[in-house]
């Protein structure tokens, strides 16, 4: 059996034990990567093709903690850099989190709560400005008290997002396409639920698309923890640049410290273990993860347009096992 057919293999058993409408598998190795998928875009659509775009969740949290390592790079910002320092002079700041510094934010130890809660992330959703939206949730979510040491936050990332926008004085989302889309050739890369395949809620009767509209992704303000999406080759393009390590993009030093496991073996935007660096990403509808082998120089992605976590994981798991 070639290796070809051995993928196809593969991909037909983890496609039948997941439920989901369509799934993903693909590996990078030396610059090359290899891709496949099959299923449907959605219940009842069209099949899926190489070329589409998941959304990848959380996996943007390492794409933000990257272009925070840019800016510090350009010295426009440093990880000493504190939320009072940064965002003082425009957003009231509990006084403990004036001093919580921005690889605090990357790395959950902050003290910032998991997210705001649906009230006032419901209301805040209101605000037309998406700009307007994220510093009205800095200005919620920075009234304090800190919570717990080391604690997974999307707020804290919103609040990193915001500081970087601030030291640059440009938006978040045209610092990551200046920044990190088109320097690592991310063509495919964008904001909000991709244009041609659907993400899917577990219903009572199995997969319901979510469509494409209010309410089929994070609201935009989150966009710096979690609302990119993109095809499953930029994935691994993404996830081989940090094998491959350009100084010319980055200096070495940085790389380093984005990769470092800090608190509960968590890095900057990444779970680190003697290198290995891997994040899971979902905003309920999907479930995408990425991981990356420095001893292997190789990485791997697997992904699902589906929501059933508790199904999904443990198939997941398996195949990252086995592509690494």
């Amino acid at each position: 059996m070639t290796i070809a057919s051995r993928q196809d293999v593969h991909l037909k058993e983890f496609f039948d034990a997941s439920g989901a409408p369509a799934v993903g598998l693909g590996h990078w190795q030396n610059g090359a990567t290899e891709v496949t998928v099959t299923g449907a875009r959605k219940i009842g659509g069209a099949h899926v093709r190489k070329s589409d775009s998941w959304h990848i969740g959380s996996i943007t949290k390492s794409m933000t903690s990257l272009l925070a390592a840019r800016l510090v790079s350009q010295g426009l910002i440093g990880w000493d850099s504190t939320i009072g320092d940064v965002l003082g002079a425009s957003v009231p700041i509990h006084e403990d989190f004036a001093r919580a510094r921005l690889d605090a934010l990357l790395s959950h130890q902050a003290g910032l709560p998991a997210n705001l809660g649906r009230f006032w992330t419901l209301r805040l959703m209101m605000i037309q400005d998406v700009q307007a939206g994220r510093q009205a949730y800095a200005k919620r979510v920075l009234r304090g008290p800190p919570q717990q040491d080391f604690l997974y936050s999307n707020a804290g990332y919103v609040v990193a997002g915001l500081m970087l926008s601030r030291v640059s004085g440009r938006p978040w989302e045209e610092l990551m396409r200046s920044e990190v889309f088109a320097p690592l050739g991310l063509s495919s890369a964008g904001f909000g639920p991709p244009a041609h395949i659907e993400g899917h809620r577990i219903g009572r009767n199995g997969p319901i698309p979510i469509g494409q509209g209010f309410g089929s992704d994070n609201p935009a303000m989150l966009g710096p923890a979690g609302t990119v999406h993109m095809s499953l080759e930029d994935v691994l393009r993404y996830a081989g640049a940090h094998l491959k390590r350009d100084p010319h993009y980055l200096p070495p030093g940085l790389w380093d410290d984005l990769h470092r496991p800090r608190a509960e073996s968590y890095a900057m935007g990444w779970h680190s273990e003697e290198g290995y660096i891997e994040h899971w990403g979902s905003n309920t509808f999907w479930l995408v993860a990425v991981a990356a082998d420095p001893k292997r120089q190789r990485a791997a992605v697997v992904a699902a347009n589906s929501g059933d976590l508790e199904r999904l994981t443990p198939l997941f798991e398996e195949q990252l096992d086995r592509l690494l």
